[in-house]
């Protein structure tokens, strides 16, 4: 990806308004927890969405360099539950 972006004029722009979207669509889903009250409304839903979006891009990545594939869900399990302690209601 990183090639492409050197290399494609313009990729880069794409990847910047997937990664936008992503956190869009994370926020909605935050503000929706919020209004059920299944997480804290003291917390700021955007701030929350580039943290989750900032966190599975990270785990993809320590996975990917670290890690075997079949431990992704372990990971990934064990990190949210994690994150959803400090934000549950």
């Amino acid at each position: 990806m990183f090639d492409m972006m050197k290399h494609y004029k313009g990729f880069g722009l794409v990847i910047n308004e997937l990664h936008q979207k992503e956190i869009d669509f994370f926020k909605v889903l935050i503000d929706k927890a919020k209004e059920n009250g299944e997480i804290r409304k003291d917390i700021d839903s955007f701030s929350l969405a580039k943290h989750v979006h900032t966190l599975i891009h990270g785990i993809s990545v320590i996975t990917l360099l670290e890690s075997e594939m079949s431990e992704i869900e372990v990971i990934i399990k064990e990190q949210f539950n994690n994150l959803y302690q400090l934000i549950k209601a």
